[in-house]
Order: structure tokens, then sequence, then C-alpha cells
């Protein structure tokens, strides 16, 4: 009867275990999801790493935020970008979000960097994008800056060199800074156009 008393204890102190464990998880999932919609753009990596050993909690909560149209798009930017490394649905949506003028400068280099994992998927979209006729020039730039840091092919950059120079020098100067940095993988390629765009305008 000890025994069975034993087990029966046993088994009931696991279950409780069990279950505070996962209510510690649950509210744990709660609380960086809350803290994902809070920080500042360039803390979202850092919250997706915490993020790793909660996946079972958190997932549903950021499909949920994917799911529902009526949440922001800064809400979803940052659960696309949390839900990058357990799934490439929304790589695509990411990238759109990333090319659209819509998207403040200083958020680019995030979702870029995030999306580098999938960056031979994204060359090809981004270079039959960079192709359309009727992308304005901010748009284009903003291509070329998401293609500096997936290809750096020299048959791409003499292409484009001289037009992402010229565009960056008609940017606000802090947006031009924040594209600057972007096309640092691709520097050699630029720099000889852009210091050509800078004696144009100096004369």
């Amino acid at each position: 009867v000890a025994t069975v008393v034993l087990l029966i204890g046993s088994f009931i102190a696991a279950f409780i275990f069990r279950e505070a464990e996962r209510h510690r998880r649950e509210n744990e999932a709660t609380v960086l999801m809350s803290k994902l919609g809070d920080i500042g753009i360039e803390d979202v990596p850092q919250v997706v790493d915490e993020m790793a050993t909660y996946r079972e909690w958190v997932d549903p909560l950021l499909q949920n935020v994917m799911a529902d149209n009526s949440q922001s798009e800064r809400k979803q930017v940052r659960a696309a970008i949390a839900l990058l490394p357990v799934t490439d649905k929304y790589v695509s949506w990411l990238a759109e979000r990333l090319v659209s003028e819509q998207l403040p400068p200083h958020e680019f280099h995030v979702i870029r960097d995030a999306l580098l994992p999938h960056s031979q998927d994204l060359v090809d979209v981004l270079r039959r994008k960079l192709s359309e006729k009727s992308l304005l020039p901010r748009q284009r730039l903003r291509v070329a800056c998401a293609l500096a840091a997936y290809d750096d092919s020299p048959e791409l950059w003499n292409m484009i060199a001289g037009e992402v120079a010229g565009t960056i020098l008609r940017e606000p100067a802090t947006d031009a800074a924040v594209w600057i940095e972007a096309l640092l993988p691709v520097a050699t390629h630029i720099d000889p156009d852009l210091q050509l765009q800078f004696d144009i305008v100096e004369t």
C-alpha cells in the first residue's frame, strides 16, 4: 500500500510540475509577444532568439497576428520576422515590405538581414522586380540595396551602379546614410559612380 501511495504521490507531483512549467512557458510566450510589439525594430532579432525555447507556445500567437488583417503592418512585420526561423511562409511577404516605399528606412537593415538565409530564393525575385519599367527610382534604389546583401555579381552592378549613385544623392541626408550603409557589400562597384555624381553636383 505504501508503494502505491508513493507512486500516486510521485505521479501527482510530476503532473503538478508539468502543469506549472506549461503555465510558466505560456506566460513567458505572452511576455515575449508583448516585448516584440514594444521594442524598436533593431532589438527584434534579440527577442526572436529569446523565443527559441518557447516555440510551442509563441508560434501560434505569432501566426494569429499574421492571420488577423486588423493588425497593424508594424506588428505583422515583427511577427513575420519572428516566424522566419520556423517557416518560409512569409518570406515573399517580407520581401515585398522590404522594397516598399512605405517601409521606414531605419527598418530596412533588420528585415534584409533577417531574410539572408533565404537570399538564393530572393535574388531572382528582386532582379525581376528591378527590370520592371514602371518601378520608380526610389523603389529601384530599395531593390538595389536589398540585392547588395544577396548578389554582388559585377554583371549586375556594372549596369545599375550609376543609377543607384544618382538616386542616393536625391535622397534626404538621413535616408541616404541608410542606403549607403546598405550598399557597403558592393562598395567597390558603387564608389566610383558615387564620386562621379558628387563631382557633377559640385560643378
